[in-house]
């Protein structure tokens, strides 16, 4: 399984998995995204995959999630904007001239964005489960995170990983897994204020906008 690194960018701390490819390759390298309410670890089954296929590999946390940074509000933004500078500021401390992504989920979106606004530097790019038109909506579990009061409750619930990826991927996820999506909960109350933030800051009729015309050109 790929092991769990840390790298600096700027003020913000970065965690990521990665697995290097076993031979020496040019291929391009990929960028893996998480969604809400998740982590880089969601792709550490895929990583190893990349890897054999001759492809380096990285799965990061995103600013305020899993075991990442997750500075106040006042500090970042946490909207699509700061997220996806963030992005460019990790890519260029990796050194990447170009990558491929995939993205996946509501906060993976800003990956789509990303390749959107830089096609340059995006070779190639996978969807899973983003929202790409404009009549896409959170899901009710996830708006209710965002009410005031009723949010500040919610996030702040080690339970709310386990209903969420369970309840919006349908199928069961072992109790070693969830132990380990569960643990930023169990020693911070910053990550549900993180998340918080992240839900309330969406902006998702200008992010679909965007990507559904983006898409279409």
């Amino acid at each position: 399984m790929a092991e769990s690194k840390r790298i600096e960018v700027g003020a913000l701390n970065w965690c990521y998995r990665e697995a290097e490819p076993i031979n020496s390759s040019e291929r391009t390298p990929v960028i893996l995204l998480h969604g809400l309410v998740s982590q880089g670890y969601s792709w550490r089954n895929v990583l190893p995959d990349l890897a054999g296929q001759g492809f380096r590999a990285i799965a990061p946390d995103w600013i305020g999630c899993g075991y990442s940074s997750m500075p106040d509000r006042r500090d970042f933004a946490y909207t699509p904007d700061a997220f996806m500078s963030a992005l460019e500021a990790l890519i260029a401390q990796f050194g990447f001239e170009k990558v491929s992504i995939v993205s996946q989920g509501f906060l993976g979106s800003v990956g789509i964005q990303y390749a959107l606004r830089h096609p340059e530097q995006v070779e190639r790019l996978a969807i899973f489960n983003c929202p790409i038109a404009q009549g896409a909506k959170l899901p009710w579990k996830l708006q209710q995170m965002g009410i005031p009061l009723v949010g500040d409750m919610m996030t702040q619930d080690p339970l709310l990983v386990d209903r969420t990826l369970e309840g919006g991927g349908g199928y069961r996820i072992e109790d070693a897994d969830l132990d380990v999506y569960r643990r930023p909960w169990l020693k911070t109350s910053d990550v549900g204020r993180s998340l918080l933030a992240i839900i309330q800051n969406l902006q998702l009729k200008q992010v679909t906008a965007e990507i559904e015309s983006g898409l279409a050109s």
